[in-house]
């Protein structure tokens, strides 16, 4: 039931999410890093991928990644987590 012409963004959305996550999870193991939060660095590759679609996409997946992080920052406050004002560093 989803558009046609949705459907790459989609892709490409549900893409970075992982890969976002495959990355705070080699960092957690291999490198012994503390990483606060793995959806805020799942931002910052939203944002970065938006850079690489059509024009018409770019504006959904930056919204998309706005859209996260406030989510990811209300959620976090909630529970008492605290996220720094910066997004991690890649």
């Amino acid at each position: 039931g989803v558009d046609k012409n949705l459907r790459p963004l989609i892709l490409v959305g549900a893409a970075t999410v992982f890969w976002s996550i495959w990355l705070c999870r080699n960092d957690i193991v291999f490198d012994r890093k503390k990483v606060h939060s793995c959806m805020l660095l799942c931002t910052d590759w939203l944002r970065l991928w938006a850079l690489l679609q059509q024009v018409q996409h770019k504006e959904s997946m930056e919204f998309g990644a706005k859209r996260l992080e406030w989510i990811t920052r209300e959620f976090m406050s909630r529970f008492g987590w605290h996220a720094s004002s910066r997004l991690l560093s890649m």
